[in-house]
C-alpha cells in the first residue's frame, strides 16, 4: 500500500518508465508557493540533466511553470541548444517535442505538471492527447490521495494528544479531590 507522496511519485515513475516509446522520458514536477516548482519524479533522464533542473521559478524558467500552473497544456519544441542531448526511449532518435500537462486534482487548481517527451514516429493526435491527460489525472489524484492521507493522519495525532492531555487533567483533578 502506498501511504507517501514520495512512494506514490516513485511507483509512477516506474511505471511511466515501462512506456519508453510514448514517453521516452517524463518529469514530474510540483508547484511550491512560491510560485515556483520542485522536481518530483523523472524518467529516462538522468540525474541532472539540463532538461531536468530540480527548481522552476517564474517566466524564465525551462518548463512553463505559470503556464502549468494556470491549468494551461502546452506543447514545447525540444532543441539540442536549449534541452541538451534528449534519450530516445525505446527509439534510436530523441523526441522533437514534449507537451506540458497540469496535474489536476479534485478542482481546477493545477498540483504540479507533468513534462512528457512525445513519440517522434506518432502523431498528437485526441488519443495520444487523452492518454497523456490520463496519466496526468492519474498522478495528481496519486498525490491528492496520499496528501489527504497525510492531513488524516496528522489530525488523528492531534486528537490522540489532545485525548491524552484530557486524560492527564481529569486524572490530576481526580488525584486532588482525593486528597
Amino acid at each position: 500500500v502506498v501511504r507517501t507522496e514520495e512512494d506514490m511519485l516513485a511507483f509512477a515513475a516506474r511505471q511511466l518508465d515501462r512506456n519508453q516509446k510514448d514517453l521516452p522520458f517524463t518529469l514530474i514536477y510540483l508547484l511550491d508557493d512560491s510560485g515556483g516548482a520542485r522536481l518530483a519524479a523523472g524518467t529516462g533522464l538522468p540525474d541532472g540533466h539540463r532538461a531536468a533542473p530540480a527548481e522552476l521559478s517564474g517566466d524564465q524558467a525551462l518548463w512553463p511553470v505559470n503556464e502549468a500552473a494556470a491549468g494551461h497544456s502546452i506543447i514545447i519544441d525540444l532543441d539540442r541548444e536549449r534541452f541538451g542531448e534528449l534519450p530516445g526511449g525505446a527509439w534510436s532518435e530523441p523526441p522533437r517535442q514534449a507537451k506540458v500537462t497540469p496535474l489536476t486534482a479534485r478542482g481546477d487548481v493545477p498540483i504540479g505538471f507533468l513534462v512528457s517527451g512525445l513519440n517522434r514516429y506518432r502523431p498528437l493526435d485526441e488519443e495520444y492527447r487523452g492518454f497523456l491527460r490520463l496519466v496526468a489525472a492519474q498522478i495528481a489524484g496519486g498525490v491528492a490521495s496520499t496528501r489527504s492521507f497525510a492531513a488524516q493522519q496528522q489530525r488523528a495525532e492531534q486528537l490522540a494528544e489532545l485525548d491524552r492531555a484530557k486524560t492527564m487533567f481529569f486524572s490530576n483533578i481526580s488525584h486532588e479531590f482525593r486528597t
